[in-house]
């Protein structure tokens, strides 16, 4: 077998027009990525319910656990100091819970001085997979019902609702 290109055509010549043809792919490619981008970004800002959905969609991907977990060790330390659980979240602030802005979840429009979870002191004796906070104020589209999210006793987040079936472990 001789060196000699395939029906006149040399291997570099073939080589070359094969990098051309996939530069051209890649960069359409990119174009129409951007094309795409630039379209949603436009969507979102033109239409209020889809700025509003891609804003619960961001609250979703992380449903404030900092703070439930925040709240969750600030109820273990004031159960082992007292041997019970205190009867409001407001007592947690300042000895147990230096942030005080904490008790409030950041998908509530309401002043920050307002605590937004829903609070059920548990029995010390009560099971780890008993619901401690709830919390209704992740509406995903307006007209359905919130998303719940709840911090159990053993500190698991959990959420219910609108489709919703995950446990997020402390």
């Amino acid at each position: 077998m001789t060196n000699e290109g395939y029906r006149g055509v040399s291997p570099a010549s073939t080589q070359s027009n094969c990098l051309r043809t996939t530069g051209i792919t890649c960069l359409v490619a990119v174009v129409i990525g951007i094309a795409v981008i630039v379209w949603l970004v436009t969507m979102v800002s033109k239409y209020p319910a889809l700025r509003h959905a891609a804003e619960c969609q961001a609250n979703l991907q992380n449903p404030d656990p900092k703070n439930q977990q925040d709240i969750s060790g600030a109820l273990e330390r004031y159960a082992r100091k007292k041997g019970k659980y205190p009867a409001g979240l407001e007592e947690l602030h300042p000895n147990f819970l230096e942030n005080r802005k904490i008790l409030h979840c950041p998908a509530d429009k309401r002043p920050v001085r307002i605590v937004s979870y829903e609070y059920a002191p548990p029995a010390m004796n009560a099971p780890p997979g008993t619901v401690v906070i709830r919390c209704d104020r992740h509406v995903i589209i307006r007209g359905r019902p919130p998303l719940a999210l709840m911090l159990h006793k053993d500190g698991r987040i959990t959420t219910q609702g609108f489709g919703a079936a995950s446990s997020k472990p402390k």
